[in-house]
């Protein structure tokens, strides 16, 4: 990234808005199933409350991964490993980034991000993207009695809908 000094080797190719730097390493593991230390670490400005990343991984090389954990510290609390759910997606324009969820939404100042590819020596994340915490699917899952969301509990009402929209 041009936000390296001159040795680079750093993580600023990941939040530097440019999807030509990145970060890349020649290893199939980045703190998932060795190396516990290693990953992409993050500090927050302030407590950050938060289950969504987006990860983009360069087009011109490397390879997908396919597995992830994150590493967080709530305030107070030990530090917390989980392995995430990951899904490929594709933005407007086609280009493909992977969405990790959190098991729950945390509020934390400093993560890691843990990744593998599980066979290939080479991964590159060109972008991460995090997101604050939007309680709203959950609130609508909260509507439902199923999980198929096909039946409203008994208790909800029009206006709670309409509460749900402003």
């Amino acid at each position: 990234s041009p936000l390296d000094d001159t040795a680079g080797g750093t993580i600023w190719g990941t939040i530097d808005n440019d999807h030509a730097s990145y970060y890349r390493v020649n290893d199939w593991d980045l703190g998932v199933n060795y190396h516990p230390g290693w990953g992409l670490s993050y500090t927050f400005d302030e407590p950050y409350k938060i289950q969504d990343i987006a990860l983009h991984v360069s087009e011109m090389e490397g390879y997908n991964p396919t597995r992830a954990t994150v590493n967080y510290k709530e305030e107070g609390a030990q530090e917390q490993r989980v392995t995430v759910s990951m899904q490929q997606r594709a933005d407007a324009n086609g280009k493909k980034y992977f969405l990790i969820r959190l098991p729950k939404p945390v509020t934390t100042q400093d993560l890691r991000i843990g990744l593998t590819t599980d066979y290939s020596r080479l991964m590159t994340v060109c972008e991460v993207n995090f997101y604050h915490y939007d309680p709203l699917a959950d609130d609508i899952t909260a509507l439902y009695q199923d999980d198929l969301h096909t039946v409203l509990k008994e208790n909800v009402t029009q206006d709670t809908i309409k509460e749900l929209r402003t």
